[in-house]
């Protein structure tokens, strides 16, 4: 039913953008959904295993079962663990001496700095791509293993799972704000590199510091605050 009516749908809220691309088709399977409320939409996560609520927009949403004291926080938890992937999963220590990382704050910094041009931060898709996750293009999150990447290592240890979810949205969301239009553009399995570069580019951008013609569309900077209500613990700040 859904793709008959695709074309349809993908014009008239972002809701049915994600029901499409996320339950349908499969790709990358979440329990986040995007609900229309008045002119804005607000993700919210329909399963979890805390009680605590809050309140966004009228809306009341769990906490994560693993919250972070800041984004910034978020980002070198993600990140340390990927380097500690690619350090001692993979092996793959050498790649990293290659662009003069030699430490965890080498590769804190090298991912997070902005290089500008079409991508902004190209380095990081180039670098880490290739360890991100198996491309599977319409495959399913959940089937990527350990030696897939570190995706598959996350889900199987039970690290960042629901943050990486939330990723997998941020990632379809931007793409439909810019107006993509590649074939599989909302589909965060189908290439490595750009699912990399725009996890860099969420933990890069601030939501006063999104482009404005990313901003103006609300929903990127409605997954923002999302992000601060959902996964920071704001009791320790």
């Amino acid at each position: 039913m859904y793709k008959k009516t695709i074309k349809k749908i993908i014009m008239f809220s972002l809701f049915s953008i994600f029901i499409i691309l996320f339950y349908n088709t499969s790709f990358c399977k979440s329990d986040v959904i995007i609900q229309k409320n008045s002119n804005e939409f607000n993700p919210i996560f329909e399963e979890n295993t805390n009680n605590d609520t809050i309140s966004n927009n009228n809306n009341y949403i769990n906490k994560s079962s693993q919250v972070y004291q800041s984004k910034d926080d978020a980002y070198k938890s993600f990140f340390g663990d990927f380097y500690s992937y690619v350090i001692n999963y993979k092996k793959a220590g050498l790649q990293l001496t290659k662009k003069n990382i030699y430490s965890l704050e080498d590769f804190y910094a090298y991912c997070s700095k902005w290089l500008g041009g079409t991508d902004g931060m190209p380095q990081v898709g180039e670098l880490l791509g290739k360890y991100y996750f198996k491309k599977d293009t319409g495959g399913n999150l959940e089937n990527q293993t350990i030696d897939d990447g570190f995706i598959g290592y996350c889900l199987y240890n039970k690290k960042h799972v629901e943050l990486i979810h939330f990723l997998c949205t941020f990632f379809s969301t931007w793409r439909f704000d810019e107006e993509y239009v590649g074939i599989h553009g909302y589909d965060f399995l189908a290439d490595p590199y750009a699912s990399m570069v725009d996890t860099a580019k969420f933990f890069y951008y601030e939501k006063e510091t999104i482009p404005k013609f990313i901003y103006v569309k609300k929903n990127v900077p409605n997954l923002y605050d999302f992000f601060e209500d959902y996964f920071v613990n704001k009791e320790s700040q």
